[in-house]
């Protein structure tokens, strides 16, 4: 449930499903990593397991982090793809333009915040804080960058590409979240699908909670 509007499970599955197969078109390959970064909405929950159905890696980074730190990001997990949302897609920009030329995105996925409002748009006004709507409402200019194709949430929401056969085991690389870098630059956490899966069972099993 997001601000009015609501997602069923099997409609999350499907446009992740989407997404998977848009991200290989993209060239994104098993094991590769690929850049998340946006604020807390339904498509940063939709974009992290469009990844994994990828094989591919999550890499979540703070929306808080502009052009200078960003270019870690994609340096340092060698990621070629980068999804974000449409207030911080100019960063993306300036911080891809600043790098050489073979270390620099292939390709940025971009979403706006509107893309997850309700379709009946005034409608969710009401539900909306006052001080909150230009935020949300605003449609941000896609980014023009020279060597890296811009693609909008909705266009790769419309793709056909099939979803890659899933192949990942336990002992795969699932996400990379980075430290904060308080003693250098940020370094990368290495977390498996099965460190995942046994923090997900752990956290929902209240069976050994202390009285």
């Amino acid at each position: 449930l997001f601000l009015g509007r609501v997602w069923t499970f099997a409609q999350l599955l499907a446009q992740a499903e989407t997404l998977a197969g848009q991200l290989r078109a993209m060239g994104v390959q098993d094991g590769d990593r690929v850049v998340l970064c946006m604020q807390n909405c339904p498509q940063w929950v939709m974009a992290h397991f469009a990844i994994l159905r990828a094989n591919a890696v999550v890499v979540p980074v703070n929306p808080m982090n502009r052009a200078e730190e960003l270019k870690h990001y994609i340096t340092d997990p060698d990621a070629r793809v980068a999804i974000t949302s449409g207030d911080l897609a100019a960063e993306w920009a300036k911080a891809n333009d600043a790098l050489p030329a073979d270390q620099q995105l292939a390709h940025l996925l971009v979403t706006q915040f509107v893309d997850a409002l309700p379709d009946a748009l005034p409608d969710a006004l009401p539900v909306l804080p006052a001080a909150w709507q230009d935020w949300l409402l605003t449609v941000h200019p896609l980014p023009v960058m020279a060597s890296c194709t811009v693609t909008a949430w909705h266009t790769a929401l419309a793709s056909t590409h099939p979803a890659p056969a899933h192949n990942r085991i336990p002992a795969d690389l699932a996400v990379l979240p980075y430290t904060s870098g308080t003693t250098g630059l940020p370094k990368g956490c290495m977390h498996t699908h099965a460190s995942i899966m046994h923090n997900a069972v752990a956290s929902s099993d209240n069976s050994n909670t202390a009285e």
